[in-house]
């Protein structure tokens, strides 16, 4: 019996995968952030995060020079991990859709920080 995969979503097999593969759903540029394999207990838990903060800092210059993006989380299913390459042992963080907005939505008003904040004693 095969292990069962740890996504199970239609988007990521027979077809689907193939459209996936050629294109990556009409982004104009794709980033995949993949973090190497730990060599430690402490590299299994810093180097995933450490990419992670990585790649928040990179989405917010991104967004700084006018390059909208989302962070896609699928890397992690086995045919996307095929179809990127990426070695065992290899975490693969996230899969950035980026390009030029056609439309920027105007920010919904916020409300105050202070607002949300109290004194815990």
């Amino acid at each position: 019996m095969s292990p069962k995969p740890i996504v199970e979503n239609t988007l990521f097999y027979g077809d689907n995968i193939t459209i996936l593969q050629e294109d990556f759903g009409g982004a104009p540029f794709m980033v995949a952030v993949v973090s190497r394999p730990p060599s430690d207990d402490l590299e299994k838990v810093e180097n995933p995060l450490s990419a992670a903060i990585a790649v928040q800092n990179m989405l917010l210059a991104a967004w700084d020079e006018g390059v909208g993006s989302v962070w896609l989380s699928f890397g992690v299913a086995p045919p996307v991990r095929e179809v990127l390459g990426v070695k065992e042992g290899e975490n693969v963080v996230a899969l950035l859709a980026m390009g030029f907005p056609a439309d920027v939505p105007h920010a919904p008003p916020r409300d105050a920080s202070a607002d949300h904040i109290r004194e815990v004693p």
